[in-house]
């Protein structure tokens, strides 16, 4: 929501504009956020290119933040991720998505974690 608010800020969009916003759930209130302030916000299936170069700036953000490169060569690397932010919870659980209703409700205890109380 921040880097929303900061592109917002930046941009000084008129109520013509029009945002793309993936259409991954991750980003539901993103698009709720923006039209909630009177913005077109359009749903989109991100792919090709610019998929690509989201998914390459992630893995650079995995590895400036200590994750080991080797553990993110696997397309299928979710597991692995979380079995490493439970290695460390109190250096690491800040990297996830601690606001996700299914970190809290599941996937927190999965890697290894107790249940909030």
């Amino acid at each position: 929501m921040k880097i929303v608010e900061e592109i917002v800020e930046v941009m000084q969009p008129d109520r013509k504009t029009r945002f793309k916003v993936c259409s991954g759930y991750v980003l539901s209130s993103i698009r709720r956020h923006l039209r909630d302030q009177g913005f077109n916000v359009e749903k989109t299936e991100i792919t090709g290119e610019l998929q690509e170069m989201v998914e390459r700036s992630y893995i650079r953000w995995c590895i400036e933040v200590g994750v080991p490169s080797k553990m993110l060569e696997d397309e299928r690397r979710f597991w692995a991720l979380l079995e490493w932010v439970g290695e460390r919870p109190e250096l690491r659980e800040k990297l996830v998505k601690t606001g996700w209703k299914s970190w809290k409700t599941k996937w927190r205890e999965k890697a290894g974690l107790h249940k909030p109380s």
